[in-house]
């Protein structure tokens, strides 16, 4: 969300110097265990962030813009149609 999941981005605003692909292969190491997830609790916080100022501007709702969609009707899931 924040950078390719392959990038070297650094979270320093969070207290997690390192990037998140290689926290992944954390193999057990508690320390790496609580830097992925501080990072990944930030990109939550973050999504939310970005669903509430998307939901400040009044956009349509997800059933109301399936419409637009380029994806045809039937591949679509049955809680847009």
């Amino acid at each position: 969300m924040v950078g390719r999941e392959g990038s070297l981005r650094v979270y320093p605003e969070i207290g997690v110097p390192d990037s998140h692909h290689p926290l992944t292969h954390h193999r057990g190491n508690p320390e790496w265990i609580e830097k992925i997830t501080k990072i990944n609790h930030f990109h939550v916080e973050m999504l939310a962030y970005f669903l509430g100022k998307l939901k400040a501007t009044g956009w349509p709702s997800v059933r109301s813009s399936a419409r637009y969609s380029p994806i045809p009707p039937r591949q679509r899931s049955p809680m847009i149609r």
